[in-house]
């Protein structure tokens, strides 16, 4: 219930294109199997053509029933309202904050931080869902009351969150990060310009003739 109203149509699109996968797999598998039958062997790139085809219609035609079916129950159907300054200044201008501190960081010519300009742009982006959000309607079927055992939990939450990313006094911080760090390998131009002057037989060589099989 603390999410802004405007991510409940991107929360059921998202939920939407997860089942795709597996029913994209499902149908691979039965296209698979019937070409199968037919004597249908992969081996060259030509040859999965008969599998990616039917694939991408089959996946076609279910988004397009989806699609219809949605439209049909008035999914994220709105009323024309008219949008107010506030709301067409808003993503602008959290954006314009969010592009300015993203350079102060990169320039490090300044002697203030540009974390607050990007942290007010975030700011702005946030208020603006907040607000969009009471155009978009939503139906239930039944109404959750909030109680005192939801606000326990929210703050039990949070606490427990903070504890995991912030160091606690005298300790390191619980969070960790699993995946390796990636940095890009070291380049010699020099070594890059040997290596592609490995090629260079290429310009000598005339018409290749092949013996007839």
């Amino acid at each position: 219930r603390l999410i802004p109203q405007a991510f409940h149509p991107v929360a059921v699109i998202t939920m939407i294109a997860m089942t795709f996968i597996p029913a994209s797999q499902k149908q691979f598998q039965a296209i698979k199997e019937a070409q199968a039958i037919r004597g249908q062997q992969l081996q060259k790139l030509q040859d999965w053509l008969p599998l990616i085809i039917p694939l991408l219609i089959g996946g076609l035609e279910r988004a397009m029933q989806i699609a219809e079916a949605m439209t049909a129950r008035g999914f994220s159907a709105q009323t024309e309202n008219k949008t107010s300054f506030l709301e067409k200044a808003l993503l602008p201008l959290g954006l314009l904050l969010i592009i300015l501190g993203w350079i102060l960081e990169l320039s490090g010519q300044f002697p203030f931080s540009g974390w607050w300009l990007i942290s007010a742009g975030l700011l702005a982006l946030f208020s603006l869902f907040f607000i969009t959000g009471k155009y978009v309607k939503k139906t239930t079927y039944a109404v959750e009351p909030w109680r005192s055992a939801s606000t326990w939990i929210t703050v039990l939450a949070l606490l427990i969150t903070i504890v995991f990313i912030f160091p606690l006094p005298g300790k390191a911080t619980l969070m960790y990060e699993p995946y390796p760090l990636v940095t890009f390998p070291a380049f010699s131009i020099l070594h890059g310009f040997f290596t592609l002057s490995l090629l260079t037989p290429i310009f000598f060589m005339g018409d290749v003739k092949h013996d007839p099989d």
